[in-house]
């Protein structure tokens, strides 16, 4: 029990920095390609939520294969992050 807590709370460290070092160098990268001319759309809220309704069977292949529990974990960040 002792080293399983210790190897969760490692993991969730790592998660933690993990998660802030890509959002960085993604937002770095981005910065660059838009420096170099590169232009970016964005949908509208309305287009967001179509794109995501035709993925329904595209996302329900995805959680069978990588489970349920992560599947859903994932989506309630997404969620967060989306607001």
């Amino acid at each position: 029990k002792d080293e399983q807590k210790v190897l969760m709370d490692a993991a969730k460290a790592s998660r933690e920095f993990e998660r802030k070092d890509t959002r960085e160098v993604s937002k770095k990268a981005l910065a660059e390609l838009r420096e170099k001319g590169m232009q970016f759309s964005k949908f509208a809220p309305k287009e967001t939520g179509r794109l995501r309704d035709k993925l329904t069977r595209v996302n329900a292949s995805i959680a069978a294969h990588v489970g349920v529990d992560l599947w859903d974990e994932a989506q309630v960040e997404l969620a967060k992050i989306r607001k």
